[in-house]
């Protein structure tokens, strides 16, 4: 089974964090922690809606050009989880 996610764009999110200095100022910039910003940098996380909003207000850019849809696996920790939502 696959799921549909969203995802950070490397090449905007690198770019970001250049003109920020750092991880530590881009999170700074969009008020999350370094931690997080590191997740998404080494592609580990899927964008969450706190981080797309912050995003998106913080920066004059539209969705597509810093996010993607990406069609992913379902993982057994995945599919346990999304089958609780469906039934709820």
């Amino acid at each position: 089974p696959t799921v549909n996610t969203v995802r950070v764009r490397q090449d905007w999110l690198e770019h970001r964090i250049t003109q920020a200095g750092s991880l530590s100022g881009l999170a700074d910039e969009l008020q999350t922690t370094v931690s997080t910003i590191s997740r998404y940098a080494r592609g580990q996380a899927e964008a969450g809606p706190r981080f797309i909003g912050s995003v998106l207000t913080t920066y004059p850019v539209e969705f597509a050009d810093a996010f993607y849809v990406s069609t992913e696996k379902i993982t057994k920790i995945e599919e346990r989880r999304v089958g609780k939502e469906c039934r709820s």
